[in-house]
């Protein structure tokens, strides 16, 4: 038998493949110099090719330009539903920041991390890995960023709309009880925002407008977005 979960994720590339929906991704920007104030680390959804994810390019881009000297990254992983991919993606985030932060120990970089769909999940996962044990990498953690998260969490303070309402506030994403409890610290102290948009099975299961799915890099979305980054990031 189809568990719910299974359905959503042939649902979604019937609706790829039979609509012509296009899953677009660019170039990764990190270049790794020196020791910035701030990085943005990105996890893509399913169907994303690697590199910055399709929700994220110009809130990255409006964030870079209003925050000085912050730099961007991709989680690298195989953006899939699998337990094995999500851990992929856990080991790599904590690789990446202990090194960045031991690379500069005077002035450890601030750290926004992004996630969609399924990078949603990995995004959380890591970040609550990080919270429970405690250290420089949890310290570091200044913003999350999650947009048609399967995690997001029924009444949780940062939920919005993709038009920054509320109307999603109570909806469960599709494997939210999944949820590590943990990660609601972040959410408590108004460091995470997670943008549901109305009809979007991912993040408010079980409706069923797949194309609210690929709306969260346009506006006004995006505009919340980045102007939430730029709050927490600029501190």
């Amino acid at each position: 038998m189809f568990t719910p979960l299974l359905i959503l994720v042939f649902s979604f590339f019937s609706h790829v493949l039979f609509t012509g929906t296009k899953v677009v991704s660019a170039t990764a920007t990190y270049t790794g110099s020196g020791c910035p104030s701030y990085i943005l680390l990105d996890a893509r959804d399913q169907g994303e090719l690697q590199g910055p994810s399709s929700a994220f390019g110009g809130v990255i881009s409006q964030t870079l330009a209003a925050v000085p000297n912050g730099e961007a990254a991709s989680v690298v992983y195989p953006a899939d539903p699998s337990i094995v991919g999500a851990h992929m993606a856990i080991d790599w985030i904590q690789s990446f920041l202990q090194t960045h932060i031991q690379k500069c120990p005077q002035s450890p970089p601030r750290v926004a991390l992004l996630g969609y769909g399924w990078g949603g999940n990995a995004i959380s996962l890591a970040a609550a890995k990080f919270a429970a044990q405690g250290g420089p990498i949890a310290s570091s953690i200044q913003a999350i960023l999650l947009v048609g998260n399967l995690l997001h969490t029924p009444h949780r303070r940062g939920n919005i709309d993709e038009h920054g309402g509320f109307k999603t506030m109570n909806s469960r994403g599709a494997t939210a009880t999944d949820n590590p409890a943990v990660l609601n610290t972040f959410a408590q102290r108004g460091a995470l925002l997670d943008i549901c948009a109305v009809g979007d099975p991912f993040c408010a299961y079980p409706d069923t407008n797949f194309t609210a799915h690929g709306i969260y890099g346009l506006e006004p979305t995006k505009t919340f977005a980045s102007t939430f980054l730029i709050k927490q990031l600029r501190g």
